[in-house]
């Protein structure tokens, strides 16, 4: 496996380990914010990339997080039935989540405002994991 995934996984599972796994989602998910938030407020090519690292690096900590949190909250034999109902609705939200993005692109050319809106709009998600 690749650094650029053991890294971010092995300091979830440290952090997971030591505050437990729902804190960490939630922190994990508000890195993922912070780094929606600089998209939403700087073009500058340092702040881009610094977001998409922090991005890269939150994904597949978000991925085991939840994975985890619904094997501790379900029965094991209802596991593989609710992560693939997680995983579906996952894929579609983020079809949905493109094809608004580019339409609303088209209409306002610039995706700033649009990151301003996720960033917004996911702030109080976080507190529901």
């Amino acid at each position: 496996m690749c650094q650029s995934t053991t890294g971010p996984t092995w300091l979830i599972n440290f952090m997971s380990k030591q505050i437990g796994s729902p804190k960490t989602l939630v922190l994990t998910y508000l890195c993922q914010n912070l780094a929606f938030l600089i998209l939403a407020l700087s073009q500058q090519i340092v702040f881009l990339s610094i977001s998409s690292v922090i991005t890269g690096a939150c994904v597949p900590g978000i991925v085991l997080l939840t994975a985890a949190e619904l094997h501790r909250i379900m029965k094991t034999n209802l596991f593989p039935t609710v992560w693939s109902m997680a995983t579906l609705i996952f894929a579609c939200s983020q079809a949905l989540g493109a094809m608004t993005m580019a339409l609303w692109f088209q209409t306002i050319r610039t995706y700033q405002p649009i990151f301003l809106a996720v960033t917004l709009l996911l702030i109080p998600a976080n507190f529901l994991a």
